[in-house]
């Protein structure tokens, strides 16, 4: 790239993402949204426009070849022909129960008055890809159960089928969201939708495409609240393999990125979105990058993604079941190996630099490390989290990430199946992932794959409190010995409080088949918020777990 218009793109951004974004945001807060609604949503369509012309005049000065050491292949371009349809009638249909349950957060739970509560309002992001009125229809009107979604921008790809914010509210007694439009040249794919992010009135923002319906809401959004910093993101369990080995570490080079796709629904931070604009602002992509931002977004947050594994609703119940749902895939690798060496030099110049400098770039692994997280999926009523330490995958760092010795990430894919030579085919996981556990149907059995050793533990973690006394575990292993010598019981009756130990006591039914149960009884009462299932002993086969019952509240 030549110095002139790289500094000329790089200072184009800088002032675009930095003193003008706050002065439009300070304007913005001097505008009443009821009585200037006109006013702000020109002044932010006026934004983006100056935004799109800044990159179709950079076009002018930049040369494709000149971007990259090496050859771009030819690869193909999304389009909404290779994207997963979604067949709503049926989805609906099979799934009426769980789509017309209300979210468990009452609206008073927002309230400015109640403090103590500090739960926050979300402004949603949704990109419309679907040619179709049903799947955006479809996905506004179930994000408005939810009283933590304040706000919600469409990102509209499809402006031959315009949309008007009165399709969205004219069935639903939720009025009181503010809904906005933007008509995007979807040349930019997911640029718009950070830009929006970073202008949002509310702190934490959800990404989400029109073609699922996410049952999960409740239960990722109390999740994100436990973690603000990290990306939680809904992964399909048919994704997860892959996303669990696109994870990149090296202690050395401070790397420890991941890769997921926020399409599946995610909650970021938009401080942290903000800051993504700001690394652009230093690294001067080209606009054949910056339409695939949301690549870079993943691999520049440079913290693992917490991977919530879930089913969502759309389409067809066989289509699933292909071995590679990964649109464009070689695309995908090509852009995610380019960030991932912009950011091992970004962050190589800013160790080296005798002076301070600000890269934008966490140089930290945030807590919870990726080996202590035990939060797996979602509860199938989104009442709870299935929570355990028996890992799926092994270890992020059983493969040192470094450019000198990896030259693309199929080369990286080798090595480290080589290197983990175990690790579970895709069809296999599907069928015995972690929802399986909690899908309120005993037939199927998420499967440890490797023998639990004394210590491992399983449970759930509750979206909101639960009073119980007694655990019924659904499940194909059998124990000769008591169950109070194969179990110890923790729980937690507050989000990061202590884990207290409870007394087993063994019941007349402890073992039935396929059933085991006991009762037990905590020294500071029965209310809980979490609860654990551990080993006290190493097991010669794995575990089977197919639904979980804590007294009457089964999953």
């Amino acid at each position: 790239m030549k110095k002139g218009t790289n500094f000329f793109f790089s200072l184009s951004l800088f002032l675009f993402y930095h003193p003008f974004f706050i002065v439009m945001k300070q304007l913005f807060k001097s505008f009443n949204i009821r009585d200037h609604f006109n006013t702000r949503l020109k002044l932010f369509t006026l934004y983006i426009i100056l935004v799109t012309v800044l990159v179709v005049a950079w076009i002018q000065f930049d040369n494709l070849k000149q971007l990259n050491n090496y050859e771009q292949p030819e690869l193909p371009q999304f389009s909404t022909s290779e994207i997963d349809p979604a067949i709503w009638s049926i989805q609906i249909q099979e799934n009426e129960t769980i789509i017309s349950q209300q979210s468990i957060f009452p609206t008073s739970a927002f309230s400015s008055s109640i403090v103590e509560s500090h739960l926050p309002f979300v402004t949603a992001i949704i990109t419309r890809v679907d040619d179709s009125h049903d799947g955006i229809l479809h996905t506004i009107q179930h994000l408005l159960k939810y009283p933590f979604i304040k706000e919600i921008y469409i990102y509209n790809q499809v402006k031959s089928k315009p949309l008007t914010v009165k399709e969205f509210h004219g069935n639903s007694s939720n009025n009181n969201v503010r809904i906005e439009i933007m008509d995007i040249n979807p040349g930019l794919y997911s640029m718009g939708k950070f830009t929006a992010c970073a202008m949002a009135t509310y702190e934490k923002c959800y990404f989400q495409d029109d073609l699922w319906l996410n049952t999960f809401l409740d239960s990722l959004y109390t999740h994100s609240q436990r973690y603000t910093d990290h990306v939680v993101v809904n992964t399909r369990p048919v994704n997860y393999i892959d996303y669990k080995k696109w994870r990149f570490s090296n202690k050395e080079k401070l790397l420890h990125a991941g890769y997921t796709d926020l399409r599946y629904g995610a909650f970021v931070s938009r401080q942290k979105v903000q800051a993504f604009l700001s690394q652009l602002s230093t690294q001067g992509l080209g606009t054949a990058k910056l339409k695939y931002a949301e690549i870079y977004f993943s691999i520049w947050f440079n913290q693992y993604p917490y991977l919530i594994s879930n089913p969502l609703l759309s389409y067809g119940r066989e289509r699933f079941k292909g071995l590679d749902t990964i649109n464009n895939r070689k695309l995908i690798e090509y852009y995610m190996y380019d960030a991932l060496l912009l950011l091992e030099t970004s962050i190589q110049n800013s160790k080296s630099s005798l002076t301070e400098q600000d890269d934008y770039f966490d140089k930290l692994d945030l807590a919870p490390l990726e080996e202590e997280r035990d939060v797996r999926s979602s509860c199938s009523n989104d009442r709870c989290l299935f929570i355990t330490n028996m890992n799926t995958m092994p270890n992020v760092d059983s493969v040192q990430f470094s450019s000198d010795a990896i030259s693309n990430i199929a080369a990286y894919e080798t090595l480290y199946n080589q290197t983990n030579p175990f690790i579970p085919l895709t069809n296999t996981y599907m069928y015995q992932s972690y929802h399986k556990a909690v899908d309120r149907n005993t037939e199927t059995c998420w499967n440890s794959l490797q023998k639990p050793k004394m210590g491992d533990y399983f449970g759930l973690y509750m979206t909101g409190d639960i009073r119980a006394k007694r655990v019924m575990l659904y499940t194909t292993n059998h124990y000769e010995e008591s169950l109070d010598k194969v179990f110890r019981l923790t729980v937690q009756h507050r989000v990061y409080g202590p884990w207290d130990d409870c007394e087993i006591k063994l019941i007349p039914t402890t073992q039935l088949n396929h059933r085991i149960g006991f009762d037990f009884k905590c020294p500071n009462g029965d209310l809980l918020k979490s609860i654990r299932i551990h080993f006290l002993q190493d097991q010669q086969v794995p575990f089977e777990l197919c639904s979980i019952g804590i007294d009457n509240f089964v999953v």
